[in-house]
């Protein structure tokens, strides 16, 4: 029988290793920090979009995150459910770039106030509240602490409002002690485009518009995207007429259904 040669310091190599092993397996917080560090741009901003929670209870994810603007599509989906809202007074508290303001006006939306002011400060303002008909925006994704003092401040003024949010607000314990949870309503987007100023537009899920005594026509709402734009064509109106005639004999509709459809309105209401 051969004796097996022990080879001397081979037992501690091996716990170096193992414990260079637990080592780099970084733990929760670690981890944490470091998907902050690196997500975040030259100043501390991530250039990844609205975060959604990825525990139950958050309202944001840990990455570090700021305003965005929400493009005119993304508006015009949800748009037809604020209709009765379109000649009252509509507040949009949180500033980025002003863009987001033209885009509510060129749906339809006659009185629309958007200001680079503190929003905590004008949420007091009885003067001014009193003018206010619906509270509607997507509120800068920052820390949850500022999420909850949003939300605290849109609750205690009784005023409508529809804010664009991770979809695990509706799962939040103190929203429901906050908020009269009959009045609540939610629509979901399949997909929401935001983007930064001048730069391109980028597709993020797990948002929902949360919506508290906006009288929406149901609780749960769920919209899909909206198509790009087409290219600027002429108006039926001005079409020649003998293309306009020879539309009229395929269809064989009533003459007056040949003509113009609703004029002078976006979204055809």
């Amino acid at each position: 029988m051969v004796a097996r040669t022990r080879v001397p310091g081979r037992r501690r190599k091996i716990r170096r290793n193992s414990s260079k092993s637990r080592e780099s397996v970084p733990s929760d917080s670690q981890a944490a920090k470091g998907e902050q560090i690196a997500s975040s741009g030259p100043v501390g901003r991530s250039e990844r979009g609205p975060p959604v929670a990825t525990k139950s209870g958050w309202l944001s994810c840990r990455v570090a995150n700021d305003e965005w603007q929400t493009t005119l599509d993304s508006w015009r989906c949800v748009a037809q459910y604020f209709h009765a809202y379109r000649r009252k007074t509509v507040w949009m508290p949180f500033y980025y770039d002003g863009a987001c303001a033209e885009h509510l006006r060129s749906l339809g939306f006659q009185k629309v106030i958007h200001k680079q002011e503190d929003f905590f400060e004008r949420v007091k303002d009885k003067n001014f509240m009193n003018r206010v008909d619906l509270i509607w925006d997507n509120p800068p994704y920052t820390a949850p602490e500022m999420k909850e003092r949003v939300l605290r401040a849109l609750a205690d003024c009784g005023k409508p409002f529809a804010m664009l949010l991770p979809i695990s607000i509706l799962h939040v314990g103190f929203v429901r002690e906050i908020v009269d949870m009959t009045r609540v309503q939610a629509i979901i987007p399949r997909r929401v485009h935001v983007r930064k100023t001048d730069q391109e537009v980028l597709p993020f899920k797990y948002l929902c518009w949360f919506c508290v005594g906006t009288k929406l026509p149901r609780d749960l709402i769920f919209v899909d995207d909206v198509a790009a734009p087409a290219a600027a064509a002429p108006p039926a109106a001005e079409a020649p007429k003998a293309a306009r005639d020879r539309r009229c004999r395929r269809s064989r509709p009533k003459i007056t259904d040949c003509d113009l459809g609703s004029q002078g309105d976006p979204l055809g209401f």
